[in-house]
């Protein structure tokens, strides 16, 4: 008995083991393996989450973009003298408003130049300005827009004439070059007969002239030129002033004239030029006291040819010298 249950045990185990439903050694699975991700080369891993306590780096910070003829030509202008300094709104180079005594008509020329005249890196502007105020008069304004973060804003004007002939608006090294024909006492208003090319320089909040150059009626250039002292020279006391006229002036004479920086007259005294003849080219070679001046002053040293006729400014030329 007990050796026939020891069979059928047996043969059962033999048939489960056939059936597969018994695992041997040779059937059991592998243990489990963690699995492993490598990217491929045209993969990247997913980068961790940006920490939100920590601020982002700024990004660069883009230059306020440069002044336009567009710009410019649509900027608030300060109105001259005649238009008490009224500010206006200009609309594509033009503003038209008031009736009556206060009428006023403004219209920019087609004359615009860039450059920096300040002198802080980034390009300005200077242009010219008609203003009307409702009679035949057209009284032509040199304007300066300084660049102030990318817009223009008004910042000093001179006038010109009464309806010029303007032929050039150049900027060299910082210096305004306005070739221009205006009027002289003897012309009539409709007809400018003088021509002059003036060179200006924005000093602080003037637009100041510091040299003009003439022409005769037969074309002669009439012309001032300082050869001593230099430009921003340091002197004391005293000054030798040396240069040459293209043509002497009346009675070998010019005016020299001392100016601060905000345009106070501080001494006007006689200027004598040495000459074969009058109306020939000369030379000057005079010293002139500066005594009365307060140390550390900046002045303006002015040489000018004045019209004996009208008094009108003929030609001149300047310096800028600090008193020590």
């Amino acid at each position: 008995m007990t050796r026939n249950l020891v069979r059928v045990w047996l043969v059962s185990a033999i048939l489960l083991t056939a059936c597969g439903l018994l695992p041997t050694p040779e059937t059991q699975p592998p243990p489990p393996v963690s699995p492993t991700w490598t990217p491929a080369p045209s993969e990247t891993p997913f980068a961790p989450a940006p920490d939100e306590s920590t601020p982002a780096a700024p990004g660069p910070t883009s230059a306020p973009a440069p002044l336009t003829p567009e710009s410019v030509r649509n900027a608030r202008y300060m109105l001259g003298l005649l238009g008490g300094f009224r500010t206006v709104q200009l609309a594509n180079g033009a503003y038209q408003g008031g009736q009556g005594p206060d009428y006023v008509s403004v219209s920019m020329l087609d004359f615009l130049a860039f450059a920096d005249l300040n002198q802080d890196g980034t390009a300005d502007a200077v242009t010219l300005v008609a203003e009307n105020y409702g009679g035949s008069g057209f009284f032509v304004y040199l304007v300066v827009f300084l660049d102030q973060n990318g817009q223009p804003q008004f910042y000093a004007s001179t006038l010109v004439d009464d309806r010029p002939m303007v032929n050039a608006l150049t900027v060299q090294d910082g210096d305004i070059l306005l070739d221009v024909v205006v009027h002289t006492s003897a012309d009539a208003l409709c007809c400018p007969s003088f021509r002059v090319v003036d060179r200006y320089r924005l000093e602080g909040a003037v637009l100041a002239l510091r040299e003009r150059v003439s022409f005769t009626p037969g074309g002669l250039e009439r012309r001032i030129t300082i050869d001593s002292p230099r430009e921003g020279e340091t002197v004391s006391g005293s000054v030798r002033v040396v240069g040459s006229v293209t043509i002497t002036p009346f009675e070998a004479n010019l005016a020299c004239r001392i100016y601060d920086l905000r345009g106070a007259e501080l001494a006007a005294l006689p200027f004598m030029v040495s000459a074969p003849d009058m109306g020939a080219p000369g030379a000057f070679d005079n010293v002139i006291d500066l005594s009365a001046i307060p140390a550390g002053t900046t002045i303006r040293l002015e040489l000018q040819e004045v019209s004996m006729a009208d008094g009108s400014l003929m030609t001149m030329n300047s310096v800028t010298l600090t008193v020590r």
